[in-house]
């Protein structure tokens, strides 16, 4: 995806500042002021020069434009693109014309009629299943602090290990997408690349047991996240199965958990990375969504469908499990943690769970009467 925009640099850069997160979704934008283009709109440059640095460099009647003016109407069907127009009121009828398809708005946007995937999220859901860490609690300081601590005592610590934006290490690499690689996988998995990422002189096993011993001692401090308590009492005043799954140990679960057990008692069953049935095979296998659901079918007396179950996940780890196994998938990544094309497989990307919606997968509004 990409933008064009009759907007300047400077005004786009205002508009889009409080939605960083949703504009890191588009590959590229181009503006009035790009060096490429001549003329604005209503010319075609515009969206020609936009579906040229597409890295594909797709025909223009296969890059779909989304106008609301009929400037840009003029100039995307100019550049020979087809176009859905969502107008404003101030715009008559007879303005758009030439538009494929006319909407009063975006959510009646039907992807399928144009040959795209449709929304994943209209199956109904009847089964979640919770990630827990950087999903329903914030551990991630702890995790974080705790290999700060370990790289320090070895002299291996790089500048701003732990703060947020892409920081590049001695070899040149990116931290924050070494982040985003480890987050998410089995503690072995995660020892395993950080041992050989900062060349510490551990075993494994040496470093697993460094490690779980400092941050054993932090995990009962931690907090639920933003939106958390509020959406498993929701669902589970209203009868909706709740699972979590997570690669964590059945020992740092207990700890992570042991101040909120209010919460956690609602969830009809946990699968941790250390379940004997899993054998070894956490995210990004998915293994542990399909026995979550399996579990379910327990409980329930029949077999759930893994369509029918919505997982919330932070990791790329967690949603290529959640894609491999069937379910539909809610992520919410750490701010700059994920780059955009490590997103694709999620049902919805949000940055909290603040912002989720149940009625998008069938569930009951938040308003509506238990």
């Amino acid at each position: 995806m990409a933008i064009g925009t009759g907007s300047s640099e400077e005004a786009l850069k205002i508009k889009t500042s409080k939605f960083t997160k949703l504009f890191s979704s588009f590959t590229h934008v181009v503006t009035s002021q790009d060096a490429e283009v001549e003329r604005g709109k209503p010319a075609p440059d515009i969206y020609r020069v936009c579906a040229s640095r597409f890295e594909d460099r797709p025909e223009s009647s296969s890059c779909l434009v989304f106008e609301d003016a009929p400037n840009g109407l003029q100039s995307a069907t100019a550049a020979g693109m087809p176009v859905v127009m969502v107008p404003g009121p101030w715009v008559p009828a007879e303005m758009t014309h030439g538009a494929k398809v006319v909407l009063p708005d975006l959510r009646d946007f039907s992807p399928e009629s144009f040959g795209l995937p449709p929304f994943r999220y209209r199956t109904d859901v009847t089964h979640v299943i919770f990630d827990l860490d950087e999903t329903l609690v914030g551990t991630n300081k702890f995790y974080l602090g705790t290999v700060r601590s370990i790289l320090k005592q070895y002299g291996k610590l790089p500048t701003s290990f732990d703060k947020g934006g892409a920081v590049a290490d001695a070899g040149g690499g990116n931290l924050d997408h070494f982040k985003a690689q480890v987050m998410g996988l089995s503690a072995e998995e995660a020892a395993t690349l950080i041992i050989e990422k900062f060349k510490l002189p551990l075993t494994k096993e040496q470093y697993l047991e460094t490690f779980n011993q400092e941050v054993m001692k932090l995990l009962p401090g931690c907090s639920l996240l933003p939106g958390a308590k509020r959406l498993v009492d929701h669902l589970h005043a209203r009868g909706i199965p709740m699972a979590v799954a997570t690669n964590t140990s059945a020992e740092r679960y207990e700890a992570t958990t042991s101040g909120l057990r209010d919460t956690f008692a609602k969830f009809s069953h946990v699968v941790t990375g250390t379940d004997p049935e899993l054998r070894g095979r956490g995210k990004p296998a998915p293994d542990m969504f399909l026995l979550a659901a399996a579990r379910f079918g327990d409980l329930d007396s029949g077999p759930v469908e893994p369509g029918r179950c919505l997982v919330f996940e932070d990791s790329l780890a967690g949603v290529e499990a959640a894609s491999a196994a069937g379910v539909q998938c809610v992520l919410i990544p750490e701010e700059n943690r994920l780059e955009p094309r490590m997103t694709v497989a999620a049902t919805q990307v949000l940055a909290t769970l603040e912002e989720f919606r149940p009625e998008d997968f069938g569930l009951s509004k938040f308003t509506d009467p238990c």
